[in-house]
């Protein structure tokens, strides 16, 4: 009777499952919290950089406006045909635009070979140029969303190719005017570039180095009117502001939360740890932020100090971001050196008309503390070199050592990336006697 009255103890099963559940749950509990404690950082992170104004800034679009035709462009380009160029038995197959620049620029005349090829693609390619020319007439908004965005960049590639071809094709033929006008549309495709919403400056960096090297050529073999180079010359202020960098950095932080929101719900056990990395790469993009409002070259010095913050489970939305914003960081440099040494390039031309004859220094073209005048390498002026047969504006480049004016066309072809020294960045422009002397050559 007494067994009976005695309380029945848990059974052993029960009590072994409590034992292992409990800590499971407060390691559940505890994980959700902290999902949403990293959660809302990243969202009070966001918030601090405006990454989400930015982009809905950019949202708004004009009804007809360049993207149309740009968009045209890239499409008809990037589905065209592409010839190669063999410049000697043996040699190595180049782009004809490349061919024909290096030829150019260092004044001697193309082969018939060359030069039939070159207008070949042009003729082949006419409507993307005619559809360039033509979106230079409209101010730019944004591209319909759904655009491939590797598609894209390498159509811009493509057209300005194109473009690059009719430049030089108008050159030889002595049509300066005109090529000057294809100048312009080419510098203003450079605006499609920032609707991309990445950071593209080593494409920009390419494109406007090519641009500011036929501009020397043009230069060099032709005379446009003052009233193309006073467009080109407008153009080319219009390429870069004090607050594109910042805003890239912006967007990257965008581009990569939405990358992992995408991913993360396939991780959801590790969707903190993910939410803690986008964070750091927020906090990353903050400091770059403030670096990149800094005036040249403060801001290569503030940009190259940048670090990434130690992250948990570093093969999980791994992310570079403080190399990536270096890199681009010196790209925008160059691409901002090649421009107003492209600038400098029209004042010179323009003090050669007006004394008739070319500046001793560039002090006597332009103001020294104008910005055009500045090296963003260095902050102090650009610097000018004259010989016999040419005069080169350039700046010192990201090694910081003035190489005399050695530029990208001086180093040789096919070389090994990495393997030399880089060059000065800047435009050559050869006089027009020695331009002359070897044209007529056979």
């Amino acid at each position: 009777m007494a067994q009976e009255l005695t309380p029945r103890r848990v059974r052993p099963a029960i009590r072994r499952i409590a034992i292992w559940v409990t800590p499971v749950l407060l390691f559940i509990g505890a994980w959700q919290i902290w999902d949403a404690i990293e959660a809302r950082r990243v969202e009070e992170t966001l918030a601090g950089l405006s990454t989400r104004a930015t982009a809905d800034a950019q949202s708004a679009r004009v009804e007809d406006d360049a993207a149309r035709y740009y968009a045209a462009a890239t499409t008809l380009a990037v589905s065209g045909d592409r010839d190669v160029l063999q410049v000697s038995p043996g040699g190595p197959l180049l782009d004809p635009e490349s061919a024909l620049r290096d030829t150019l620029a260092s004044g001697n005349r193309p082969s018939d070979a060359a030069i039939a090829v070159a207008r070949r693609q042009i003729e082949r390619g006419r409507a993307v140029i005619d559809l360039l020319a033509h979106a230079s007439g409209f101010e730019f908004g944004r591209f319909l969303p759904g655009t491939e965005f590797n598609y894209r960049t390498l159509g811009h590639m493509s057209v300005d190719r194109l473009a690059g071809l009719e430049t030089l094709n108008l050159a030889l033929n002595d049509d300066g005017s005109g090529a000057a006008k294809v100048l312009v549309d080419r510098v203003k495709l450079l605006r499609a570039w920032k609707g991309e919403n990445r950071m593209l400056s080593a494409f920009s960096a390419r494109v406007i180095g090519n641009i500011a090297t036929d501009l020397g050529i043009v230069v060099a073999r032709t005379h446009p009117s003052e009233e193309r180079l006073a467009d080109l010359d407008r153009a080319l202020s219009a390429v870069h502001a004090d607050q594109d960098l910042a805003q890239s950095i912006r967007q990257e932080v965008v581009h990569y939360y939405d990358w992992t929101r995408r991913h993360s719900t396939l991780m959801l056990l590790v969707r903190p740890l993910i939410n803690h990395n986008v964070v750091t790469v927020a906090h990353t993009g903050v400091l770059g932020a403030q670096a990149a409002a800094l005036p040249w070259p403060a801001r290569l010095r503030a940009i190259a100090e940048l670090r990434d913050e130690g992250r948990f489970m570093p093969l999980l939305g791994e992310y570079p971001f403080a190399g990536f914003i270096k890199s681009e960081t010196v790209a925008l440099a160059e691409a901002v050196a090649s421009t107003r040494c492209a600038r400098m390039v029209i004042a010179a031309e323009r003090y050669r008309r007006a004394r008739g004859g070319l500046p001793q220094t560039l002090d006597g073209v332009i103001a020294g503390d104008d910005e055009r005048a500045l090296d963003p390498f260095t902050g102090r002026s650009l610097l000018y070199s004259r010989d016999a047969t040419s005069f080169t504006i350039y700046s010192v480049g990201r090694d910081g050592k003035d190489d005399g004016g050695k530029l990208s066309a001086d180093l040789p072809r096919g070389r090994v990336p990495g393997t030399l020294p880089p060059p000065d960045v800047g435009v050559r422009v050869q006089t027009l006697a020695t331009v002359s002397s070897r044209l007529a050559q056979p």
